[in-house]
């Protein structure tokens, strides 16, 4: 981290918030929080590969969901067809599973009035 910059928010947090903005704006695609959700999740998922003590299943499992939530989302932003809402919402709670499991906070759009 450089001197200017503050500390660095947990990059699963961030992709929390960015796909509820893009929830907010739906039917309507926004490029920007589905690309920014795209980047913040996969900074998590490098930050679960990082910890990961390679006991198995609860952390393999756990991959597969971050993996899922990266799908999601760029299915919404790159649909083949009608934009697929309902899984990028299962993954946002998949997402929110995973930041519980590891003692984050929930942060919500919904909640914070956004």
């Amino acid at each position: 981290m450089s001197p200017t910059q503050g500390p660095r928010e947990d990059p699963g947090r961030q992709a929390l918030a960015c796909i509820d903005k893009a929830l907010a704006a739906k039917p309507q695609r926004d490029g920007h929080a589905l690309t920014e959700a795209t980047k913040f999740a996969c900074e998590f998922r490098d930050e679960l590969i990082a910890a990961a003590s390679g006991d198995g299943d609860e952390e393999r499992r756990n991959l597969e969901h971050a993996n899922a939530v990266i799908s999601a989302i760029t299915a919404v932003h790159f649909p083949l067809g009608p934009a697929p809402w309902p899984e990028l919402e299962g993954a946002r709670g998949w997402l929110q599973k995973l930041l519980d499991a590891s003692g984050a906070d929930e942060v919500s759009g919904r909640d914070r009035g956004a």
